[in-house]
C-alpha cells in the first residue's frame, strides 16, 4: 500500500439509505468503500474515444501475469495488494479486480474473455509461511464482467490500439463484515482469448509526472507465481529502472459502518414516522 495514496482513498458515506442497506447488502446498491486507484493516463484518447493505460517508459510492461492455465496444472499466478477499514468496519458486498488478455475484439468489446475466478481476503500480507493460512475469504462466484472503457497499450504505441481491453471483474463478497485493520486481497483469473489464448495480466495503478508522461505509483503489490519448473513464492513485484514497487487497481464495494451518532438519529427518524402513521 503506498500511504500517501490510499488515504485518501477511503470514502465513507452514512446516509439513512445506506443504514437500512445494511440489513442485507447487495452489490447493486453498494458503495465504494475503496479504489486503489487508476490505471487511465490519457483519458477519452483511446480508439472510440475510450480511455486509454499507457505502460511507463522506463517499465514497458502492460502488467504481471495472474492467470491460471486450465489445460496445465502447473501453471498459475496471482497478484495482490492491500487495503485499510477505517473504525467502524465494514461490510463488503463485492471486490472488483481488472485483467486484460492480448487478442482481437469488436469495437467496442461487448464479450469478455474472462471465465473463472478466484479472488481471496488475507489478513496478512500474503507470503509462503502463512499461505493459506491467513486466507479469511474466498469467492469464485462473478457478479459483473464487463469491459471497463480503458486500453492498456505499451509506451509509444499508437494510443488507438485495441489489443488489450482492460476488464473488470466484480467477485461476490456476500455481505462479509470486516473489522477495522489492515487487509490483502489476491486476484487469480482464467479465461479464453477470442484467438484461443489462455495468459494474461493484470495492469498496474499508473500517474502522470510534470511533463506528462506516464508513470508507474510506486507501491507494495505482490505476485505469485508457479511453473512447471516449481513455485517461485510469493514476493513484492518491482520493475522497471529504477527498479520500484507497483501498485495493482481494485475496488472495494459494500457499506460502512454508521458514524458515531448516526444509528440513533436513524432510529428518531424511524419513530416519529412511526407516530405519524398513528
Amino acid at each position: 500500500m503506498s500511504k500517501n495514496l490510499k488515504s485518501r482513498n477511503v470514502i465513507v458515506v452514512v446516509s439513512a439509505t445506506v443504514l437500512v442497506a445494511g440489513l442485507g447488502v447487495s452489490a447493486a446498491s453498494a458503495d465504494v468503500l475503496w479504489n486503489n486507484g487508476s490505471m487511465v493516463t490519457r483519458p477519452g484518447q483511446g480508439l472510440g474515444g475510450a480511455d486509454v493505460s499507457e505502460a511507463s517508459q522506463s517499465n514497458n510492461r502492460v502488467g504481471i501475469n495472474s492467470f491460471r492455465v486450465p489445460s496445465n496444472g502447473l501453471q498459475d499466478a496471482k497478484v495482490a495488494d492491500d487495503f485499510t477499514v477505517p473504525a467502524g468496519g465494514w461490510t463488503v458486498a463485492g471486490i472488483t479486480g481488472y485483467a486484460q488478455m492480448s487478442s482481437s475484439y469488436s469495437s467496442p468489446p461487448s464479450v469478455s474473455p474472462i471465465t473463472s475466478v478466484l479472488f481471496q481476503l488475507w489478513s496478512a500480507s500474503p507470503s509462503d509461511a502463512n499461505d493459506p493460512g491467513a486466507v479469511i475469504a474466498s469467492s469464485t462466484t462473478i457478479l459483473s464482467n464487463e469491459w471497463s472503457g480503458v486500453y492498456r497499450i505499451r509506451n509509444g504505441f499508437s494510443v488507438t490500439t485495441s489489443n488489450l481491453p482492460v476488464w473488470a471483474v466484480t467477485a461476490d463478497f456476500g455481505g462479509l463484515t470486516l473489522a477495522p485493520g489492515n487487509y490483502w486481497v489476491s486476484f487469480n483469473f482464467q479465461g479464453t482469448s477470442p484467438t484461443g489464448g489462455t495468459t494474461g495480466t493484470t495492469p498496474f495503478v499508473m500517474a502522470i509526472d510534470g511533463t506528462g508522461a506516464p508513470v508507474n505509483v510506486d507501491g507494495n503489490g505482490r505476485e505469485w507465481t508457479m511453473t512447471s519448473e516449481g513455485t517461485s513464492g510469493w514476493s513484492q513485484t518491482q520493475l522497471g529502472t529504477p527498479v520500484q514497487g507497483v501498485e495493482y487497481p481494485f475496488i472495494v464495494s459494500g457499506t460502512p459502518a454508521p458514524a458515531p451518532g448516526a444509528a440513533t438519529l436513524l432510529g428518531l427518524a424511524g419513530l416519529a414516522m412511526a407516530r405519524r402513521r398513528r
